[in-house]
């Protein structure tokens, strides 16, 4: 079942009760207060619910602004991973110039952290990927530009 968390212009945000996936929908250029509100939205359910997995669809997103992107690797993605999130998926327009490299954001700052990220063309496939009970505590490790899986 697909529950509407949040609807607001630029930003979506869903919650699939049967996977327990969070699906956040991006859409033109993002205002800050929204980017942010969107998030802290996403971390409330990571509070309320034992969720595992993200879409993070960022194939209408236009840009985030760089006081957006450091707030969200300084603050954000430390309590992303202690939380119990172990996988996100992420849907990106590969035409697009200029486009927002989320894993080299992130594991630039966090070599290792506790969820794997994946990046799609379709929903459908992040779906599947997803629904892929394997959300055991993975680490990956960043080398040479390319997330790598590890065991801990």
């Amino acid at each position: 079942m697909r529950i509407a968390c949040q609807t607001l212009p630029y930003a979506n945000v869903y919650l699939d009760t049967s996977l327990q996936v969070i699906h956040v929908e991006w859409d033109g250029l993002v205002p800050s207060y929204v980017f942010r509100q969107t998030i802290a939205c996403v971390l409330e359910l990571l509070k309320s619910r034992e969720v595992y997995g993200c879409i993070y669809d960022l194939a209408k997103l236009k840009s985030i602004p760089p006081q957006d992107q450091d707030w969200l690797i300084e603050e954000v993605v430390p309590l992303l991973s202690k939380s119990s999130l172990r996988k996100v998926a992420f849907l990106e327009s590969f035409t697009r110039l200029g486009q927002l490299n989320m894993s080299e954001l992130v594991y630039s700052s966090f070599p290792t952290i506790n969820f794997e990220f994946q990046y799609f063309e379709n929903v459908e496939a992040a779906m599947e990927w997803l629904g892929q009970k394997n959300f055991t505590a993975q680490r990956h490790k960043f080398a040479n530009g390319r997330a790598k899986l590890s065991a801990v």
